[in-house]
């Protein structure tokens, strides 16, 4: 039998190991995700800080803006306004990332200038609503146009460029050999998390007018890049793309139609060397789908004049971008069902915050509740990665976004019945007797679509496709979601223009929402069937492809 002093010594061994455990992971939690680590950053977290303050006070509630005494318009044209200044900002964000590729247009400059748009867009905005223009209706289009154009701009490059610099700037931190890249990206996604949580503290102090709102916030984002402007010296050189060959090719894929179509007569060929520069000698291309087979023809050698010369022309391309492009044009069925989804986004963030305008209570909680929502989603990951097999994940993913889809559906038929029950109870140009809380359900859903499709969508698209296309992913993405969504959803105001009224409690909100609940069902139906081609699917040989890009260019270079 052990004695009684022994046991307790091993009673007290055993639990300073577990507390030296706990302070162990502790100490090692503290270090991957130190945020202070890399002192030239801190220059840059004004600007982060600012930019998400703009975000939660100024972009997420401009439709109310645009309602409100100083422009006074009806509610369908202040949506189009927001739709424009989304979408215009999601086209601005695929120029960027082309020209982005210049060594003398690196994130740096991008950022200084689009802040510098950012703050001349909120100024224009202000003189508006300070009712210095109230008698010229025409004086205030102008200028609200502008200001939408200089927002647009300004929110695409800060946006673009400032966490792909702060993440330089962790990654340069340490010496080339010792980086550790998930630790980077661990360190940029704590420093945005800080940063939302001090915007939403400071936000509650902006429940105000406009003018003040813009006051404030141009005036904060002007100190912000005042501070990091001190810091230019400090900071390490940006990264160059060493080969605009390699960084361009996804624009190749209107190179290598034009080259199809000009070769659309011709016969496969029955020989590899017929192809142009196809190193595994294949007969047909990877992706081998019927529908894209055409698409071959670009990489076939004409026998009638020199290759070189081929190439010049437009006539002839080789097999690495014929293969990539077929895998581009692979994911547009999946990039269709996001149209939708990307109309119905577009849409939320348009009217529902004027819906909420003349209620009960401040905007601000539920648009807090909504980007919490959003970022819970990143649990979805964590979790998953830990609970589900690696072969199973891309199916994960797939069902992540069918759930995205499914909440899309019940964020639309819960606004419906919301602003049903809203016009029953309303008497025009009076204040509602609702709490804003009544619009809390559609806004949780509202952040969890974006957050689980949103957010997951880059992962998937990466995998889809060929690693040279990576630097692409997040613009054609925004794009295919916030721009062509925003587009469509300026299309449907207009084509639904009977519905809507100043004031809007005598428009058919509720109606517009009836239809698009039903659109999303549709919507959700198509991705339904369109997600079991990408399910049975591989993209094993899109890896392929881009291990071979290096040798390919270095030919025809």
């Amino acid at each position: 039998m052990i004695p009684s002093n022994q046991l307790l010594k091993l009673h007290g061994s055993f639990n300073s190991s577990i507390f030296s455990n706990y302070i162990y992971k502790i100490l090692s939690w503290k270090h991957y995700y130190n945020i202070f680590s890399c002192k030239v950053a801190l220059f840059a977290s004004g600007l982060v800080f600012s930019r998400k303050l703009v975000d939660l006070a100024v972009v997420a509630t401009l439709t109310t803006y645009f309602t409100d005494d100083s422009s006074k318009y009806p509610v369908g044209k202040a949506a189009v306004f927001g739709n424009v200044r989304e979408g215009l900002s999601a086209s601005v964000e695929i120029l960027l990332t082309y020209f982005s590729v210049d060594a003398h247009f690196g994130h740096r400059k991008i950022i200084i200038h689009s802040t510098v748009y950012y703050i001349n867009g909120m100024v224009v905005m202000c003189l508006v609503s300070a009712k210095l223009f109230s008698r010229s209706m025409i004086l205030i289009d102008i200028f609200n146009i502008m200001g939408v154009i200089l927002l647009a701009v300004g929110k695409a490059g800060v946006e673009f460029s400032l966490g792909p610099f702060i993440a330089h700037q962790f990654r340069s931190h340490k010496p080339q050999p010792i980086v550790n890249e998930d630790r980077v990206m661990a360190r940029t996604k704590v420093w945005w998390g800080v940063a939302w949580i001090l915007s939403v503290v400071s936000s509650i102090t902006l429940i105000g007018s406009w003018t003040l709102t813009f006051i404030i916030t141009s005036s904060v984002m002007g100190m912000a890049l005042i501070l990091f402007l001190c810091g230019i010296r400090f900071y390490h050189q940006s990264e160059e793309y060493e080969d605009d060959v390699e960084y361009h090719r996804p624009f190749c894929v209107l190179r290598v139609v034009k080259a199809s179509l000009l070769k659309m007569n011709k016969e496969y060929p029955s020989s590899s060397d017929k192809f142009f520069h196809n190193h595994e000698n294949q007969l047909e291309l990877q992706p081998q789908l019927k529908f894209l087979r055409w698409l071959d023809k670009a990489a076939i050698i004409e026998s009638t004049c020199d290759q070189n010369e081929q190439e010049k022309l437009g006539r002839l391309c080789t097999v690495t971008q014929v293969e990539e492009s077929k895998f581009f044009f692979k994911m547009v069925p999946m990039w269709i069902a996001f149209f939708g989804f990307g109309l119905l986004l577009s849409t939320g963030d348009a009217f529902f915050s004027e819906q909420g305008n003349n209620m009960y209570g401040s905007l601000l909680p539920v648009l807090i509740l909504q980007h919490i929502c959003k970022q819970v989603c990143y649990l979805y990951d964590f979790l998953l990665r830990k609970w589900v097999p690696e072969a199973i994940w891309k199916q994960a993913k797939i069902v992540r976004f069918w759930a995205g889809m499914v909440f899309s559906t019940f964020c639309f038929a819960i606004a419906w019945r919301v602003e049903v029950h809203r016009l029953q109870i309303v008497e025009l140009d009076e204040t509602i007797p609702m709490s804003i809380f009544w619009l809390a359900p559609q806004f949780c859903l509202l952040g969890l679509m974006r957050g689980l499709i949103q957010e997951g969508l880059e992962e998937f698209m990466t995998d889809q496709l060929p690693d040279s296309w990576k630097n692409f992913v997040p613009a054609m993405n925004g794009f295919v979601i916030d721009g062509i969504g925003s587009f469509l959803s300026i299309v449907c105001i207009y084509g639904n223009r009977s519905l809507f009224a100043n004031p809007l409690n005598s428009s058919g909100l509720d109606k517009y929402y009836q239809k698009l609940t039903i659109l999303g069902f549709v919507n959700l139906c198509y991705y339904w069937f369109i997600s079991t081609l990408y399910t049975r699917s591989s993209n094993t040989h899109a890896r392929k492809v881009c291990d071979e890009s290096q040798s390919t260019i270095a030919t025809v270079v």
